[in-house]
């Protein structure tokens, strides 16, 4: 009897229809059979750099899709980013399919100019499918998958899930490239606006290892300790300072970050700055694929949405406001409470309530709750997920909203003073006596005191900022690996299988993503404040020490508190920030060396009409000035003098208001057009000079060595304007030969010894209008010349009379540089400039960023065509992705993909808007550096045009 039922089932199974069974086909793509189409003939790779060519070929992998459904990845053996058509001709296709009849699919392969994809319609007959293709299919599909985990763009948790799947190894899934690094824009960005000294300062991105089993956990974190590094001396900086201090100073930990705003008006008047200029700038400099809309998950969180009501009201209700909370981790989830000092804290209450509720009660599980803590009573609105968190509480004579109770339970001791708070701190003293209180320009005052510093870098919050990190990494790993189960109708949320060893406690799917007992939601994972840590694991302690003292090895000799004012007036809005002291290893450590002891005075660095100028203060006794000049003295032979000692306190580099930026922007091809102009390039390079005898003798040196070392190759002839010498220097008949492909017959370099500096450039009339200046300022009582002439105009009239050769200037322009340092100024001409130069790599740049989202929505369109995969990634995911340049994602049913309305797709791509920096509702753009104290104060202001 079991014999002849396993014969039973065996002939069920054989007579099954072949549509219940899986086929493979694998076919080389050389030998694809098409029906529709045919492979384009080669053409030679394009020789030129060009950016955009090289982010479509990197973007431009072959795929294929199947009529009716099925999977298909295509396998290459080498792909060549600078060649993809040829590489794709070595190709196999792999598909998978449970069709019982002949497939048919498109095949889209990159063309060889770069310019789109063409696609191949083909034909498989089914009688080609073999059970041995299997392993083949599968390898492709994970070799496809782990291209894209490594790529490190938007989706990485699913891709790996889907690579996992397919048994890659742990070397395999190693990422190899980071697609989301900032270009050179926004790096110089960063370091001029301070942001870098930030990063290196708090480091607040440096993750250490895993943690191991809670059982394993054995060693006590208060027996770690934390940073030893002492605390600055604030009694001579801040002899004499009597500062007015923010009310609610007073009411804020010591250890806890603030931002103050000293009236309502201050903080609506700083949203609105922001949210229309503020971060347009930054994504301007760094165009952004994803928007986490922290500011909106907030706003939601709290209840505090600014309603046009609030707005009214706020003035009458508020005096002066403080936002503060544990920790900056905004994106992850952090404890966060707005404190207000009220004018009557009855009807601020009362109005708050009645906002919050309303606000709430659009989410439906949205739950009211009111209690006490430590006697003082509160209300609480909540959801499950805490997508909704809002304790409103009277905390001494303020009013309070947190999202947490841990916070609000800080708060409650700072207001009876079992806490110290920030009106204690010495530092606090010296910021708001650098930052005045009660300015009328002033937006907002953010503080970062010594002691938050220290809490941040403490054993519990470093090692509970790691196991929060690597918690988030194993929870949407799960949720890629049961997102089908989560988007299924849930009435309530279903228990899931968390992985050994990861201390994630209990996990649940909902419908808006995975739920931990222990860390909450990827939405807003549970704060450090509130995460229980008595002990932590050997491997932990390890790695913390091991941190700690590496970071504290960066310290000379204190820690460093940190203070940003924001200011703004009806036409200007000014950032000035202050951290002291710096990071020794540190970008600025070059800097700082060349311009110790010097200062830019006002007027210092010829500062005149131009579209851009960079002033650096220098002391040529520094130590890299002192090496320069003992490796020059080495390569000149019989040189036995310093061939700098003639440098005076700064050096300036400039781009002139000129009549070359107007061509060139007129010209059908600015980048060729610069490129064949370089010879008249109005940029100029100023230098102070300190001893106009040491300047000649250095001069002359250089000469002789020139002319020693490449004889007969350069002419010297010196010529006069306006009565001043100056002298251009061309290359010979003989090395013009040398320099066809350089326009040498236009070629001149031009320098001229101005009474107090040394000038060189490629433009006759830059230097002729510098003499200009000169002249006209050595008029007793002239103001100083502007280069109100058309460029290249013919100079008008003769010099005056008082213009000789030996007279010196009697005064330069007082222009306030904004850093003593370091400090630089740009016209939106220079927007301008950068847009026809780098336009198309910054173009390029947004493309390739647009592009990065493709690949996880075509996941999720094909995956779950009956949602918006914009949205099912916003609502799993936490993030909304975006093109950067305005448009929307909508699928090709052509091309089978999503593709960005602004920039295509690989297949038919745009090249989407021109460089939109927003920097052109401004007239003026200013920057500047101070090293002071071992420290940093960087201010950057941005002035409105007419």
């Amino acid at each position: 009897m079991p014999q002849r039922f396993v014969v039973f089932l065996l002939t069920i199974l054989c007579l099954t229809p072949l549509a219940a069974a899986e086929k493979y086909y694998r076919v080389a793509l050389a030998e694809l059979p098409l029906v529709e189409g045919r492979w384009p003939a080669t053409q030679p790779a394009t020789q030129r750099y060009d950016m955009g060519k090289y982010v479509w070929r990197q973007a431009a992998a072959p795929y294929a899709a199947i009529d009716g459904g099925g999977e298909a990845y295509v396998s290459l053996s080498n792909m060549n980013p600078w060649q993809p058509y040829e590489a794709t001709l070595g190709g196999t296709l792999y598909v998978k399919s449970d069709e019982p009849t002949d497939l048919t699919g498109h095949l889209y392969v990159p063309r060889p100019d770069d310019s789109g994809m063409d696609i191949l319609r083909f034909k498989l007959p089914a009688a080609s499918a073999r059970a041995e293709y299997r392993q083949g299919f599968d390898n492709a599909r994970r070799d496809y998958f782990l291209a894209l985990w490594n790529r490190a763009i938007p989706g990485g948790a699913w891709f790996r899930a889907q690579a996992d799947t397919m048994q890659a190894t742990d070397a395999q899934l190693r990422p190899r490239m980071n697609n989301t690094a900032g270009n050179e824009l926004e790096a110089t960005y960063d370091l001029f606006s301070g942001n870098q000294a930030l990063a290196e300062n708090l480091q607040l991105e440096r993750v250490l290892p895993p943690s191991t089993q809670a059982a394993q956990d054995t060693v006590a974190v208060e027996s770690l300790g934390g940073i030893t590094i002492k605390e600055m001396d604030w009694s001579k900086l801040n002899e004499g300072r009597h500062p007015a201090l923010d009310p609610l100073a007073a009411a804020v930990p010591a250890d806890q970050h603030a931002l103050f705003f000293q009236s309502f008006a201050a903080m609506t008047n700083l949203l609105d700055e922001v949210r229309e200029n503020g971060l347009a700038i930054y994504q301007g400099f760094a165009p952004s694929s994803q928007d986490s809309q922290l500011p909106q998950r907030y706003q939601k969180q709290l209840g505090l949405d600014l309603t046009q009501l609030g707005r009214l009201l706020g003035p009458q209700l508020i005096r002066s406001i403080a936002i503060t909370g544990s920790d900056p981790y905004l994106r992850m989830g952090t404890d966060v409470a707005v404190v207000y000092q009220p004018v009557n804290s009855e009807a601020l209450l009362a109005g708050l309530k009645t906002q919050i509720a309303l606000q709430a009660q659009s989410d439906e599980h949205a739950r009211l709750t009111e209690g006490k803590l430590a006697e003082v009573p509160f209300t609480l609105w909540k959801t499950p997920t805490r997508s909704v968190c809002s304790y409103l509480a009277q905390v001494g004579d303020n009013v309070v909203v947190t999202n947490s109770a841990a916070q609000l339970q800080r708060l409650i001791d700072a207001a009876r003073k079992k806490t110290p708070t920030l009106d204690s701190l010495p530092e606090y003293l010296f910021f708001r006596d650098r930052y005045p209180l009660g300015q009328a320009d002033d937006r907002g005052f953010l503080f970062v005191s010594d002691a938050t510093i220290r809490r941040w870098c403490s054993p519990r919050w470093r090692i509970a900022d790691s196991r929060r990190v690597r918690a988030a990494a194993v929870m949407m790993d799960v949720q890629a690996r049961h997102l089908d189960e989560m988007i299924e109708e849930h009435t309530a949320p279903t228990p899931a299988t968390a992985p050994a060893n990861s201390a994630v406690g209990e996990l649940h799917f909902t419908r808006r993503g995975i739920d931990s007992a222990v860390y909450n939601t990827l939405e807003f994972m549970t704060p450090i404040a509130e995460l229980p840590m008595e002990k932590v694991s050997a491997r932990e302690a390890d790695a913390y020490r091991q941190w700690r003292d590496g970071y504290q090895r960066n310290w000379r000799w204190a820690f460093d508190p940190i203070g940003l004012r924001l200011a703004s007036t009806g036409d200007s809005f000014t950032a000035d920030l202050t951290i002291m002291p710096l990071i020794v290893v540190s970008e600025y450590r070059t800097l700082i060396d060349l311009t110790r002891d010097a200062r830019l005075a006002p007027g210092a660095a010829d500062p005149h009409e131009t579209i851009a100028q960079l002033a650096m203060a220098i002391n040529p006794k520094s130590p890299p000035f002192q090496g320069w000049g003992t490796l020059a003295r080495g390569l000149v032979p019989g040189l036995r003098v310093d061939p700098l000692a003639w440098m005076g306190g700064w050096i300036t580099i400039f781009a002139d208001a000129d009549a070359y930026w107007d061509k060139m922007l007129g010209a059908k091809d600015p980048q060729n057009y610069a490129e064949h102009n370089i010879w008249s390039l109005p940029v100029g390079l100023e230098i102070q000079v300190a001893s106009g005898l040491k300047l000649a003798v250095f001069l002359t040196t250089a000469h002789a060595f020139i002319d020693q070392s490449a004889p007969n190759m350069t002419s010297w002839q010196t010529e006069e304007y306006h009565g001043r010498s100056y002298v251009k220097i061309t290359p010979t008949a003989e090395a013009q030969r040398d320099m066809r492909d350089m326009n040498a017959e236009n070629a001149a370099i031009y320098y001229a010894i101005l009474p107090d500096s040394l000038l060189l450039t490629l433009n006759l009339d830059l230097l002729h209008r510098a003499i200009d200046r000169q002249v006209a300022a050595t008029q007793p009582g002239a103001q100083p010349v502007a280069n109100s002439q058309p460029a290249g105009a013919a100079p008008a009239g003769s010099p005056p009379a008082a213009a000789t050769a030996g007279a010196k200037p009697t005064s330069r322009p007082a222009v306030q540089w904004l850093g003593e340092s370091l400090a630089g100024r740009a016209t939106p001409k220079l927007v301008d400039v950068l847009t026809a130069l780098s336009g198309k790599d910054w173009q390029a740049l947004s493309q390739n960023r647009a592009w990065d989202n493709l690949p996880i929505l075509n996941q999720w369109r094909r995956r779950f065509p009956q949602m918006d995969p914009v949205k099912l990634h916003a609502q799993f995911w936490g993030v909304t992705l975006q093109d950067g340049g305005g448009g929307q994602y909508v699928w090709n049913d052509r091309y089978q993909t999503m593709e960005s309305t602004v920039y295509g797709h690989p297949g038919q791509p745009k090249s989407g808007p021109a460089m939109a920096l927003p920097l052109r509702q401004w007239q003026l753009g200013e920057f500047g550096l101070s090293f002071e104290n071992d420290g940093l104060r960087a201010k950057v202001r941005a002035t409105r045009g007419k």
